[in-house]
């Protein structure tokens, strides 16, 4: 198989960092992030501040600010969810107030009407594609499309809370980093998709009670199959569900098989594909050019430099550098 194909080039991450220290120019901001049904009060000292960072899909605010500040929201096209770490306020949703207090985190559903008021606040805020989620649901409970919302808005436990609190933190450091991994494709990819399982496990929603069934057996041609399509697209962020298309079967029967046949998951065989692209960079590397050993492992979905090495080790014997140019 050849390995000419190569990751598409880094994007963007834009970050942005605004402060207000008057009345008028912090509601400016806060229309700007919220839109225009919001509303600002509060005596004394005014300060707002936003600190963004964008990367494709996914998106964080960090938030804080002195004021009282409402919102009214139509049915919103994105999903939200926040979390709070200083301050109380009240989401009202689906004719019910919460009261959201430090610590917590709520989500604010797609495509239902919400109100949120907020008393001298500091707030993270992660918006993420719901299209991904519900892929995420169908993909692991078969809960189909059509059919997945998500029905409560604080987390299903203390447990899962506290790992999705630690999701969001992870990614807010990852758009926040110096040269951000998340500037790369297929890790921005892997970002999106890990925050959106730990929101589908976190917070209540129609896919949590999809009954699990067993699915049909699937032939070693069909596994043959989706091996072919990963290795032929493994420079692309593709989806489970682009896989199981391309092999003419169905996600959870793709996933059965592969354990079944192989002895690991799909993503694991995709894995294992993209650390053979980056053995062969490392290989072919000119050790004086500009591209270095960490530029080629994030470019094939390894943001982490120590995990890379010992994975890489552990499959080839050697170290990245070791490969480096060595061809």
């Amino acid at each position: 198989m050849s390995t000419d194909v190569r990751p598409a080039e880094a994007m963007v991450v834009e970050r942005r960092h605004v402060e207000a220290h008057d009345r008028d120019g912090a509601t400016a901001l806060v229309e700007e992030l919220f839109g225009s049904q919001c509303t600002c009060s509060g005596e004394g000292e005014t300060h707002f501040s936003l600190t963004s960072a964008t990367a494709g899909p996914l998106r964080a605010d960090h938030v804080s600010s002195s004021l009282e500040v409402s919102r009214v929201v139509d049915p919103a096209p994105g999903l939200t969810i926040l979390h709070t770490v200083r301050g109380t306020s009240t989401l009202s949703v689906w004719g019910e107030e919460h009261e959201v207090r430090p610590g917590d985190s709520v989500l604010t559903p797609v495509g239902v009407p919400t109100s949120l008021h907020c008393r001298g606040f500091e707030k993270m805020f992660l918006t993420i594609p719901f299209d991904r989620v519900a892929a995420v649901a169908e993909r692991t409970t078969g809960c189909r499309p059509g059919g997945f919302r998500f029905t409560g808005v604080r987390p299903v436990s203390a447990a899962w809370h506290r790992h999705w609190v630690g999701m969001l933190r992870y990614v807010f450091a990852t758009l926040a980093a110096s040269g951000s991994p998340a500037a790369h494709p297929l890790v921005n990819d892997q970002l999106v998709e890990s925050a959106a399982l730990t929101t589908l496990k976190a917070f209540p929603n129609t896919a949590l009670a999809v009954p699990r069934t067993r699915s049909a057996r699937v032939s070693l041609a069909t596994v043959t199959r989706a091996e072919a399509y990963m290795e032929q697209h493994a420079a692309d962020p593709i989806s489970i569900h682009e896989v199981a298309d391309a092999a003419g079967t169905g996600v959870r029967a793709l996933q059965q098989a592969f354990q079944r046949r192989r002895g690991l998951s799909p993503a694991a065989f995709l894995r294992a594909t993209r650390l053979a692209r980056a053995h062969d960079d490392l290989v072919a590397a000119d050790p004086e050019g500009t591209t270095g050993i960490d530029d080629i492992a994030r470019r094939w979905g390894f943001p982490n430099p120590l995990r890379f090495a010992a994975e890489f080790r552990a499959t080839y014997g050697c170290s990245p550098t070791e490969a480096f140019g060595s061809g």
